[in-house]
């Protein structure tokens, strides 16, 4: 994440009548010194804020992230992205319960389509 933004459209299949469509936009704000985006699909109207650290320059950034919910209440997600090489990265999502407690995980491994 050496670039100051990085942004992704992404597309998928959820099964043959319904594709899914992706943006995500990180980058470095040099004035809070941390990781900022968003994210957004096709399957929601939300946007997903998240911020975040790295301590390897940003090969791997660790995010907390949010979003409002259909029932208007705040997700909350740990995200940690890491960057392989410039033709893939790793989205690894893991839930927060409402106790607090981790909860499901989503491990995604995205290759650029050349």
């Amino acid at each position: 994440m050496r670039d100051r933004n990085r942004t992704r459209r992404l597309k998928g299949e959820k099964d043959e009548a319904q594709d899914i469509r992706s943006f995500k936009m990180v980058g470095y704000n040099n004035a809070s010194e941390r990781y900022e985006g968003i994210w957004t699909y096709t399957m929601s109207t939300a946007i997903m804020t998240l911020n975040g650290t790295s301590a390897d320059g940003g090969k791997t950034v660790s995010f907390a992230a949010s979003f409002d919910n259909e029932g208007k209440v705040k997700e909350k997600l740990n995200i940690v992205m890491r960057q392989i090489d410039h033709d893939h990265f790793v989205a690894d999502l893991r839930g927060t319960m409402p106790d607090g407690k981790l909860g499901p995980r989503l491990e995604t491994t995205y290759t650029r389509k050349k």
